[in-house]
């Protein structure tokens, strides 16, 4: 669940008023424990979206008992510790800072730069340069179909409109189908993973390739349920996938190239711009 900060209900607010002490980081912020001089306060919390009051209450409660218990620990641990493993501890503690603060000002670079951005021409070269990639691991298949009760009066007509390749029998189908029809789809050109048209309407095969092979047109019938379908095409796995089902993979392969060339580009010109500057000195042989 994605995080936010949030004010608590009124509610919660009236049952955990304590009173403010001083030192407090903002006038109105309320105060939740105190523990050998460090402080935790309300807006130090951050709470999931659309928590209920009781819940918020509970959190809270949780919350503020972990902190207690952290800093009682911190404090306990820290004076039992040799200055060896303190020494430890502020190295692993420099490094994570250092870390951090590379980190922070890697993303700057890459936020402030519009050479990350990927075209058309970039997605469409490198689909063409590398079909390995994009090897289809299951059956794919573009299809139209109408499900609707087999004592439907205008299923026969709707059957032959279906099998039409008019543009404008499709549309006098879609016509009918909203208004008579349990379920369709009529779109001619979109790609669907046949294992989920399967979940929709129940073909029984034990050989996909096959059955795909010699149907254009399927017609079922189960539980007073009729089921006309139209394959306009199909590909199978191992085939290379279409660009429009990788496009976005293909978009974050690129992107994140692009962000390691221009980190790399930036970690290259402070490092020759130290040289320049005889910031460096190498004692390697």
């Amino acid at each position: 669940m994605m995080l936010r900060k949030v004010f608590l209900p009124i509610v919660v607010l009236g049952i955990l008023v304590i009173a403010t002490a001083c030192g407090n980081k903002e006038k109105n912020d309320t105060l939740l424990a105190q523990v050998n001089g460090e402080e935790l306060y309300l807006s130090d919390i951050y709470f999931p979206a659309n928590m209920s009051a009781e819940d918020s209450i509970s959190f809270l409660h949780n919350m503020v008992n972990t902190w207690v218990i952290q800093q009682l620990m911190y404090s306990e641990s820290s004076g039992k510790l040799t200055d060896e493993q303190k020494d430890e501890i502020e190295k692993k503690v420099e490094n994570a800072r250092k870390v951090l603060t590379i980190a922070a000002i890697e993303e700057s670079v890459i936020s402030d730069s519009t050479s990350v951005a990927v075209s058309d021409d970039e997605i469409a070269r490198y689909y063409t340069s590398n079909p390995d990639e994009f090897l289809l691991q299951e059956n794919i298949v573009k299809v139209m179909y109408v499900k609707l009760r087999s004592n439907q009066k205008e299923a026969a007509q709707m059957k032959t409109l279906l099998q039409s390749g008019k543009d404008n029998d499709r549309r006098q189908l879609t016509e009918m189908a909203k208004s008579s029809a349990l379920n369709y789809f009529l779109e001619d050109n979109v790609w669907f993973y046949f294992n989920d048209i399967l979940k929709e309407i129940p073909i029984k095969t034990s050989d996909q390739a096959e059955f795909l092979k010699i149907n254009k047109f399927y017609e079922l019938t189960q539980d007073s349920v009729v089921y006309y379908v139209r394959f306009n095409g199909y590909l199978l796995s191992e085939s290379p996938s279409p660009l429009v089902l990788v496009r976005e993979r293909i978009v974050s392969i690129l992107t994140a190239q692009k962000k390691n060339q221009l980190l790399n580009d930036y970690r290259n010109k402070i490092y020759e711009n130290a040289l320049k500057e005889k910031k460096i000195t190498l004692y390697l042989d």
